[in-house]
């Protein structure tokens, strides 16, 4: 082995063995100082990004709730219009008016998104103005509709799951 150290230019001495030792400590300790900045690098990166996402989040809820709040405000502000046109006073007696009737199809005009306007009585089993000619047989036959699946997770046998609805048979 001396041989082949003498060979590669290896030092054998005592002193030159002291060395290697020492500039390789010297690599080694540099090398984990290089692991250590490299880390806190990283974990800053990790801390901006995660910060930078929740900024992002809340800036994005605050615009969406604006947005759901404006849109909230307007339908309200449609439903104030229309209780004024069919409540012009306190009596709280349904009017249909021909102006009325104008208004509600003016309206109508306005807001091209909905199909039709309907008024139904307090049950919501008779209609009793509609700004479309309304068909005497339904869409869709009762049979059709099924109720949704439970909603809730009893958390023991003693509570029931409440479902929307009755059951279908079958």
């Amino acid at each position: 082995m001396p041989v082949l150290m003498r060979y590669l230019g290896v030092p054998h001495g005592r002193r030159d063995r002291y060395f290697l030792w020492a500039v390789g400590g010297a690599f080694a300790l540099l090398g984990v100082v290089f692991i250590l900045l490299w880390q806190q690098l990283a974990i800053q990166n990790r801390e901006d990004i995660h910060r930078h996402f929740r900024e992002t989040a809340g800036m994005t809820a605050q615009r969406l709730g604006t947005d759901i709040s404006q849109a909230m405000e307007q339908r309200f502000a449609d439903l104030r219009f229309l209780k004024n046109q069919f409540f012009p006073s306190t009596a709280g007696v349904l009017d249909l008016s021909p102006a009325t009737r104008s208004a509600l199809r003016t309206f109508a005009a306005a807001h091209p998104q909905l199909l039709s306007i309907n008024i139904q009585d307090a049950t919501e089993t008779d209609l009793l103005w509609s700004t479309v000619t309304q068909s005497s047989r339904p869409m869709v036959r009762p049979e059709a509709f099924t109720p949704p699946p439970c909603l809730c997770t009893p958390t023991s046998s003693s509570v029931p799951c409440i479902m929307a609805g009755a059951s279908m048979p079958g």
